[in-house]
C-alpha cells in the first residue's frame, strides 16, 4: 500500500491549514514534527477522511499498483483527543472496535488479548475504563489501532500521558511492526523520533518544509553546532542562533548554531538542533 498526497489544500475558513501539500507514503515509519498550528493533525485526518479537502488529490495504491479505495480495516488511527466509552470494560470497547473492523467473529479474542498484551493492559481486560488512568486510557487508544494488523496506522501525539517505561514500549512496538506497513506519526517529542523513524517531515504552518532520513537531517548541520560560554558569546561577531541555554559545571552555556566554521569545539548534532533551526525560519 501506499499514500499519495499532491498539492493539498485545506482551508478552515480564510485560514490555509495545508498549503500545496505533496507527500509520499511508502511502508516505513514517519515521523511529523512541527509547533501547534503548524497542520500535524489536519494532515492525519485528511488522510484518514475526517476532512475533506479543498485542492489537491489524496490516493490509495495497492500492491498491484493499482489506485483503490482502503476497506474498513486497512487504517488503524489514534486521534490525539481519543473519544472513548467510559462506562464500557476494556474487552467490550475493543470488542466493539473489532466489530467495526470486521475482523472475523471466531478472531476477536485472540486479536484482542494480543493488542491489549502488547500496550500491557491484557490484565485489565474487566476493568470500566472509568477506572483507567489518562496513561492507560492512550494505551487502550494504541491497542484499539492496532487490531486486525492494519495496512496503514496513523497515530495523533501517541506518548502523550505516558510515562518513559511505557514511550519505549510503544517505540518497540512500532519499531517491530512497522517495517511491513506504513505508520505515521505525530509529535511533539522530538527524541522519539530520532529513535524510531525512517524519515522525518518537519512542517511549518501547513506547509512541509523539510523532508527526509534522520541522517540526512542531522547531517546537514555537522560541523555548525557549537557549545559556548555567555562571557564568550558576547565578544562574537559571527551570526548563530541560540538553541538551547543550560548550566554546565555551574556556568551559563549556549548551545549554537552557526553558517560558519567557529573555533570552538564541535558538538555532536542533534534531530532537535535542525528542527529548532527550521520552525525558526520565515516559510
Amino acid at each position: 500500500m501506499k499514500i499519495i498526497m499532491k498539492n493539498v489544500e485545506k482551508k478552515f475558513g480564510k485560514n490555509k491549514a495545508l498549503d500545496n501539500l505533496s507527500i509520499r507514503f511508502e511502508n516505513g515509519i514517519y515521523g511529523i514534527l512541527g509547533t501547534n498550528g503548524a497542520g500535524k493533525t489536519t494532515l492525519l485526518r485528511c488522510i484518514v477522511g475526517i476532512y475533506d479537502i479543498e485542492k489537491g488529490a489524496i490516493g490509495f495504491v495497492d500492491n498491484q499498483g493499482e489506485f483503490c479505495s482502503p476497506g474498513v480495516g486497512t487504517i488503524g488511527y489514534l486521534p490525539q483527543k481519543f473519544g472513548i466509552f467510559k462506562n464500557m470494560s476494556v474487552r467490550d470497547f475493543m470488542l466493539y472496535f473489532a466489530g467495526m473492523k470486521e475482523i472475523e467473529k471466531e478472531k476477536r479474542d485472540k486479536e484482542i488479548e494480543s493488542c491489549l498484551k502488547l500496550v500491557n493492559l491484557d490484565d485489565r481486560m474487566k476493568t470500566k475504563i472509568k477506572k483507567l488512568s489518562g496513561g492507560m486510557i492512550r494505551r487502550l487508544g494504541i491497542a484499539q489501532a492496532l487490531l486486525g494488523q492494519p495496512e496503514i496506522l496513523i497515530f495523533d501525539e501517541p506518548t502523550t500521558g505516558l510515562d518513559l517505561e511505557e514511550r519505549m514500549r510503544f517505540k518497540k512496538i512500532i519499531s517491530k511492526i512497522g517495517r511491513d506497513r506504513i505508520v505515521i506519526i505525530s509529535t511533539h517529542i522530538v527524541e522519539d523520533m530520532e529513535a524510531l523513524c525512517d524519515k522525518v517531515i518537519i512542517m511549518k504552518n501547513g506547509v512541509k518544509i523539510i523532508e527526509d532520513t534522520i541522517n540526512n537531517i542531522v547531517n546537514s548541520g555537522k560541523n555548525h553546532v557549537y557549545e559556548v560560554k555567555e562571557e564568550q558569546l558576547k565578544k562574537m561577531n559571527s551570526d548563530y542562533m541560540v538553541l538551547k541555554i543550560y548550566n554546565k559545571n555551574g556556568y551559563p552555556v549556549n548551545r549554537i548554531m552557526s553558517p560558519e566554521k567557529l573555533s570552538f569545539e564541535e558538538e555532536p548534532v542533534t534531530l532537535e538542533d535542525i528542527y529548532f533551526e527550521y520552525v525558526s525560519q520565515k516559510v
